[in-house]
């Protein structure tokens, strides 16, 4: 499954516990099973709701100031494989409702891919006049 590709086996499990190496196994054997029920039901455990808040230090700033830290919420493993499968379902659907020249927020697009198509199209245009 697509959605366990990157976990690493050996990484630290976070609040739930659960190692890496038995959820992907459970995944792996049953994967609609992991997902169908709260994307079914619109359930989501409390549970996945929950974070673990950690700061990191900014460089050299003083460590005094709250803006020397930047925030990362720390998930489960298992919210991250959820997450990561309904980010897949939704953009397989929002992508055959996006128009062909919208580059923005997309797989495979850039902004850079836009301006090149502008640039070409000025370029025919003006090619095309004289």
């Amino acid at each position: 499954m697509d959605a366990c590709h990157g976990v690493g086996n050996n990484k630290v499990p976070r609040l739930d516990e659960i190692p890496n190496i038995a959820l992907k196994t459970a995944i792996k054997a049953a994967p609609a099973l992991f997902t169908n029920t709260c994307l079914k039901e619109g359930y989501f455990p409390s549970r996945c709701k929950q974070q673990r808040l950690v700061l990191l230090p900014k460089g050299k700033k003083p460590p005094e100031e709250r803006s020397s830290y930047r925030a990362l919420c720390m998930l489960d493993t298992a919210d991250k494989i959820l997450e990561r499968i309904i980010h897949q379902r939704i953009e397989v659907v929002v992508d055959t409702l996006l128009a062909d020249n919208q580059y923005g927020f997309r797989k495979g697009r850039t902004t850079l891919d836009a301006i090149d198509i502008v640039v070409t199209t000025a370029k025919d245009a003006i090619v095309g006049t004289r």
